[in-house]
């Protein structure tokens, strides 16, 4: 790093790179970019910074230690650390599993074996990043498996006289919902005082499957302005969000959502245009999004089976504001979308202005995509006070009668250049960045969605035409949110080897019974009117059950996305298709029953079409029939309790026992049928599966403690006791437990049932206490063995005497014995009172008192 002059390149070599972006970024635009491969796609996201608290690391930068230091200004500057994750939580990245990353002072991180040397690069440019500048005793090569969340020259130590400066990391949530927080903080440019914070925030991911993860930005001086924002994984494989371009707002903040491109988005509506003819109906435009957005044509547009994947839409070149010929959705345009097409000119590109859509109500208030004249593309969008943001493309000269890929992507947030506008040609983002401007973030009143032509008769948008598409339009698909060039490429790349249209869904699976230790695998097909199979890309399927019980995952390898909306116990969920014909999930339940699976799309259902009849097609499985049911046989318990035998199940007592005597108790396994998080019946299938068995202790019942942090007493009365498979059908989930006794007295006692057969291991006390007390009280007096009447010892009538009580137990017994003269025999035996000094009490709840009436004494009995 040159110290006097900090940004300029040391070497000559590094003025060719610093210069080199500028001259690729002229190449693009003269050329058109090349089309690369894309692991990730990103879209703006809602800001919500996670500020490090105190228990937050602050990472060690490597400094000069092991060698060789492979740098020449240490502490944070030009430097690097390696973190682990936390126990538990990985990420993945690229399709590799990690259980760490290696952050570099610079505003990166990077995974797996680092051999780049790319810690040393300060010079942000376009992306790829190629390698840098060669350093004595460091590797040179060009990054890969990167993030670049800040890309520029930072000093996050205490290099350069800086102080304050840091990258602090921690895992914040709650499994499987967690997420590892890296930040900068108050980190600054090399030779530059003024600070400012970002970070990059892993979500955890399953094993496998590539995660989402997020660039957040806030206050501060960062702007975006010199740096580079995006993700390398190779030299052919990345995505650039940003280069030298001012995309932060320094007082609301900004953030971005990194998500795996091959998860596509789940459209608001996709019209094919595969209808066989146009004759003006209302909703004949279908919309097979599934979100039944139908659409209708209006005037002369017309559907023809020339179209690009299939038919198509032709649109005339009607030249006036007060004709339209166009597609009417019932879309009006919300604060972020997208929506691309293919396009196909019946001239030259070149020739005139065409509308492909608009939705503008009035004149100054303009919603549209148009062709201009000249070649170039323009989409503007307005706020609500009248301020527009302009994307135009490089002007083209295509030939007519060609198919061009066209799309378009809008986010209308308040702050400044929050507001950001993309064209998309081909595949490709023009002009390489979007466009971004500042507005007031909130839409004008819109009207809806006219494709092919201008929306409201008599009306041309400011800087739009009246004229019509001139041309066919094909597969125009429309997003609720800001999609990127991955997912635009994704649209383009789609195929359709037959022209049929979505009939039904095939529900698929084994047949087996299942049970509670792993859910079973249910298929989803999408089938033509032929039973062919039939791909969807950004449809959305609903799945549910019958009895609106069990619960949907996803499964390794069953699915490219990930289930969302996901009714825990509910029987709910839903899914968006991303280029898929058929996806498996799982599907677990913990009652025993029968579920009936179904599913559905826009109308489209398990019984739609040619599967209103059940034909060979569409069985369920081998030797079945279709839409079979799938039968789960569930032992798992939702818990256990302790009762007298013959008691109830839920609310039955456990009554006093006592010390020295045996007894025992029902164990009885609980289901909770209407998934309300409380026990309401006998899991009677409990052991239906396996022999079953179960720790029975007693343990300390005093205190609000939870079940499995209470005190077992000692010595330890503990039994383990076995539901058996072969007498499930009799036991039917109670069963009593062997004979038990405890010696010593205990005023508040619990059942506690253990079951360790499952993960997690289910642990629960009865719901009643009982106490032990001792069996009875043995009285004797003093012993008085004198002869003579002078002799000692000797009792002097009418003197005072002690008489001594005792329970019979070793601890435990607490009470005052109470002297009851109504059952003391005088020195004749002549009967003062009925009854002895000792005896046995009987059995009594924890909530009786039994009381032996002494003078001048008291003893309770439990």
């Amino acid at each position: 790093m040159n110290k006097f002059w900090p940004h300029l390149p040391v070497r000559w070599g590094q003025w060719y790179r610093l210069l080199a972006p500028l001259l690729a970024l002229g190449v693009c635009i003269l050329a058109g970019q090349s089309v690369y491969a894309q692991t990730y796609a990103y879209r703006n996201d809602v800001f919500a910074y996670d500020t490090p608290s105190g228990s937050a690391s602050t990472v060690t930068w490597h400094t000069t230690k092991p060698a060789p230091a492979c740098t020449d200004y240490p502490n944070g500057d030009d430097d690097w650390a390696d973190i682990a994750f936390p126990a538990g939580f990985t990420f993945t990245f690229g399709g590799v599993n990690y259980s760490g990353v290696r952050v570099y002072s610079n505003g990166i991180s990077a995974f797996g074996i680092d051999g780049s040397g790319f810690h040393r690069d300060f010079t942000p440019q376009l992306l790829p990043a190629p390698a840098g500048s060669t350093y004595s005793g460091c590797p040179r090569a060009a990054p890969i498996n990167t993030m670049l969340a800040y890309w520029i020259d930072i000093v996050a130590g205490t290099a350069n006289s800086t102080s304050g400066a840091a990258v602090k990391y921690e895992l914040l949530g709650t499994a499987p919902n967690r997420r590892f927080v890296i930040s900068w903080v108050n980190v600054k440019l090399y030779n530059s005082n003024t600070r400012y914070n970002f970070q990059i925030s892993l979500s955890q991911s399953t094993a496998g499957v590539n995660g989402d993860f997020r660039y957040q930005y806030t206050s501060g001086s960062s702007n975006g302005s010199n740096a580079t924002v995006g993700v390398q994984l190779t030299q052919t494989d990345y995505t650039q969000y940003s280069y030298n371009q001012q995309f932060i707002d320094t007082t609301k903040g900004t953030a971005i959502l990194w998500y795996p491109a091959n998860q596509l988005a789940t459209k608001m509506a996709e019209y094919r245009f595969d209808e066989s003819a146009w004759t003006g109906t209302a909703g004949q435009v279908k919309d097979t999004s599934g979100n039944n957005f139908d659409a209708s044509r209006a005037g002369a547009a017309a559907n023809v089976p020339d179209g690009k994947l299939c038919r198509g839409g032709s649109f005339t070149n009607n030249t006036s504001s007060g004709t339209i010929h166009a597609v009417e959705t019932p879309i009006v345009p919300g604060n972020e979308g997208s929506l691309d097409f293919w396009y196909y000119a019946n001239e030259k590109w070149d020739t005139a202005n065409t509308m492909l859509f608009d939705a503008s109500a009035v004149a100054n208030r303009p919603f549209f995509l148009m062709k201009r004249s000249d070649g170039a593309l323009r989409f503007v969008v307005t706020d609500s006070a009248g301020t527009s943001v302009t994307a135009n493309s490089p002007t083209k000269n295509f030939a007519a009668n060609t198919w061009h890929h066209v799309g378009v992507a809008w986010s209308v947030r308040v702050g400044t250049n929050q507001t950001a506008v993309q064209i998309f040609l081909d595949g490709v983002l023009q002009n390489g960045a979007p466009t971004r401007g500042t507005t007031n973030g909130s839409l004008p009143a819109l009207n809806t969605i006219y494709i092919g032509d201008n929306r409201t008769s008599g009306v041309t948008p400011a800087n739009g035409t009246g004229n019509g598409a001139d041309g066919i339009l094909d597969e125009v698909y429309v997003y609720p949110i800001e999609i990127s060039a991955p997912q635009v490429m994704a649209d383009m790349n789609l195929t359709r080897p037959t022209c049929t249209t979505l009939d039904h869904f095939h529900i698929v699976h084994d047949g087996a019974v299942s049970n509670c230790s792993s859910p079973a695998n249910i298929t989803i097909e999408a089938h033509d009117a032929d039973h062919a199979l039939f791909s969807l890309a950004g449809t959305t399927l609903n799945l549910s059950t019958d009895l609106g019980r069990g619960t949907w995952s996803n499964v390794a390898g069953g699915a490219i996305n990930s289930l969302t909306a996901i009714g825990v116990g509910t029987g709910t969920a839903s899914y968006t298709f991303s280029g898929e014909s058929s996806v498996t999930f799982g599907l677990s339940h913990k009652l025993s029953e029968a579920l009936n699976i179904n599913v559905g799309s826009g109308g489209i259902t398990e019984h739609t079409g040619t599967a209103a009849t059940c034909v060979a097609a569409d069985i369920t499985f081998p030797g079945g029939s279709c839409d079979v049911s799938r039968t789960f046989v569930c032992a798992k318990p939702f818990g256990f309790n302790c009762v007298e035998s013959g008691a109830a199940a839920l609310n039955g007592h456990l009554y006093t026992k006592l010390a020295g005597t045996a007894f025992s108790v029902d164990v009885v396994a609980l289901k909770d049928a209407n998934s309300d998080g409380v026990a309401d019946a006998v899991e009677t299938a409990y052991a239906s599966d396996a022999d079953k068995s179960v720790t029975v202790e007693l343990v300390d019942g005093s205190g609000v403690t939870a079940c499995s942090a209470r005190a077992a007493i000692s010595p330890a009365v503990s039994q383990t006791l076995t539901f058996s498979k072969v007498s499930q059908p009799t036991e039917l989930g109670r069963k009593s437990t062997a004979a038990m006794a405890v010696d010593k007295a205990y005023a508040d006692l619990r059942c506690r049932v253990t079951d360790a057969n499952l993960s997690p291991t289910i642990v629960n006390c009865s719901s009643d206490a009982f106490a032990v007390r001792p069996a009875q009280f043995t009285v004797t007096a003093p012993v008085m063995t004198n002869a003579a009447l002078t002799d000692t010892p000797k009792a002097v009538a009418g003197s005072t005497f002690t008489l001594t009580a005792s329970a019979g137990v070793a601890t435990g017994y607490t009470g005052t014995p109470v002297l009851d003269s109504s059952k003391v025999n005088d020195h004749f035996n002549n009967a003062i009172a009925a009854g002895t000094l000792s005896g046995t009490f009987a059995a009594g709840t924890i909530k009786q008192l039994l009381f032996c009436k002494f003078p001048k004494f008291s003893f309770g009995c439990w």
